[in-house]
């Protein structure tokens, strides 16, 4: 059970420190520290590094692996900013690069998450050891590709992509049982049949 969101990679183990009284020795954060300095990405980086980590994404999730050029792909920095682009293309466009900036959000979570993290669509049986709130900014997210995708069947007139859809969905129905009914009429679960109905139609 992690005390914080593993994403903040680089203030955690300050956190830790000042908040809870301990050095952390976990493997992840011992990973971390066998990597070393890790800078700060610069702008005009962030597409050639989003492309490295996907390709590096699909046959390793080490982070002691991680090349030395890809080191700027773990500054906090370097997440906040594929998730602020992925909510400005989510919803109005360009969805093909909203999706690949989604892909590129899902390849950085199976490097900074351990493997019964639900972010990847990967479940494992220790799922229910994963706090809530991580669940449910995975389902949320998962969510959001799966709209996105959809926006782009709906734009496209191309059926072809709804098999995408369907996957997201896939993964956040699996989710959604885990976490359960959360309490509104309209949030997520409200979101996920409507989508569902509508990629049936």
């Amino acid at each position: 059970m992690t005390y914080l969101d593993p994403a903040l990679l680089q203030s955690r183990r300050k956190i830790f420190e000042i908040t809870y009284g301990f050095t952390c020795t976990c493997s992840s954060c011992l990973s971390l520290n066998a990597v070393g300095t890790i800078p700060e990405p610069s702008s005009d980086a962030l597409p050639g590094l989003s492309e490295q980590l996907s390709d590096f994404a699909q046959h390793n999730s080490e982070i002691r692996a991680l090349p030395s050029e890809l080191r700027p792909v773990l500054h906090e920095s370097f997440l906040a900013r594929l998730s602020d682009q992925f909510s400005a293309t989510s919803h109005d466009g360009p969805y093909e690069e909203a999706l690949q900036t989604g892909k590129f959000i899902l390849a950085l979570y199976t490097l900074i998450y351990p493997p019964n993290y639900p972010q990847t669509g990967t479940f494992a049986i220790l799922m229910y050891l994963v706090p809530r709130l991580i669940l449910i900014f995975a389902g949320l997210h998962l969510l959001e590709m799966a709209k996105t995708a959809w926006n782009l069947v709906v734009v496209t007139d191309n059926d072809s992509k709804k098999a995408q859809v369907i996957e997201y969905l896939c993964q956040v129905k699996a989710i959604w049982d885990i976490i359960g009914q959360e309490g509104d009429d309209d949030g997520p679960l409200k979101e996920l049949e409507v989508l569902t109905d509508l990629v049936r139609t």
